[in-house]
C-alpha cells in the first residue's frame, strides 16, 4: 500500500508540474532566455536581479598581479637598404581577459654592408611608447600605440638629434604556442607619418613578437 501510494503521488506530482509548465511556458521560456544571456555575460550570479555581486566572464578580479603582467617584446624590419631593425621589450597589464595597457623601449639597429665588410650605424635610435590592446574576436584584436623616439636627422647640412611621434593603430593576431607563451603579428597605420623623413619608410607598420603571460 505504501509503494502504492508513494507511486500515485508521484504521478499526481508529474501531472502537476507539467500542467504548470503548460500554463507558464512563455514565462519559462522568458526565465530561460535571459539565464542564457547571463551565462554568456557572467561566470558567477548569485542574484539574478541584483547583478551587483555577479562576477562577468572576462573578469580578473580575483587574479593577483602576477597573473595580470604581460612579458614580451616586439621586432620589425624598417629598412632593408641599408638594414635597420627595431627591437622593443615591452610590458603590459590586463584590465580583464580582453584589455590590457603596456609600454614598450625601442632601439633600433642599422646595419651598413661595403666592400669592406657589415658595420654598426653609431647613431642610436631609441625611444620608447605607449598601447592598448583589445580582444575582438577568437585571437584577433585591435591595437592602437604611441611612440616617441629620438634620432639623429641631417639638417642642412648638420646632423641634430631630435624626437619624432608616430601614432600607430590597426589590427593583429595572435598564436598560442603554449598555454603560457604566445606569438602575434600585427599590422598598422602610422597617422603621423611624413613622407620625406619619417620613422618608418612606409605609412603602413608590420611588426611581429612574443608573449609570455
Amino acid at each position: 500500500q505504501q509503494a502504492l501510494a508513494k507511486q500515485q503521488m508521484k504521478e499526481k506530482m508529474a501531472n502537476q508540474a507539467k500542467e504548470y509548465i503548460s500554463k507558464n511556458a512563455d514565462k519559462l521560456q522568458q526565465v530561460q532566455s535571459k539565464m542564457g544571456e547571463l551565462k554568456k555575460k557572467y561566470s558567477y550570479v548569485p542574484n539574478s536581479n541584483d547583478l551587483s555581486t555577479a562576477k562577468k566572464r572576462t573578469s580578473l578580479a580575483d587574479e593577483p598581479l602576477g597573473k595580470r603582467l604581460v612579458f614580451g617584446g616586439n621586432f620589425n624590419v624598417t629598412e632593408t637598404n641599408p638594414v635597420a631593425i627595431d627591437i622593443s621589450p615591452a610590458v603590459s597589464y590586463r584590465i580583464n581577459k580582453l584589455f590590457e595597457i603596456g609600454i614598450t623601449g625601442l632601439y633600433r639597429a642599422q646595419f651598413n654592408a661595403d666592400r669592406n665588410g657589415v658595420t654598426a650605424d653609431s647613431e642610436n635610435t631609441y625611444g620608447y611608447s605607449a598601447y592598448i590592446s583589445h580582444m575582438i574576436i577568437k585571437n584577433f584584436f585591435g591595437y592602437a600605440e604611441g611612440e616617441n623616439i629620438s634620432r639623429v636627422k641631417t639638417v642642412q647640412d648638420q646632423s641634430q638629434r631630435e624626437w619624432d611621434q608616430t601614432l600607430l593603430a590597426g589590427i593583429g593576431r595572435r598564436f598560442s604556442i603554449a598555454k603560457w607563451f604566445e606569438m602575434q603579428a600585427f599590422i598598422t597605420y602610422n597617422f603621423l607619418h611624413e613622407n620625406r623623413d619619417g620613422v618608418y619608410n612606409s605609412p603602413i607598420v608590420f611588426k611581429t613578437g612574443i608573449r609570455i603571460k
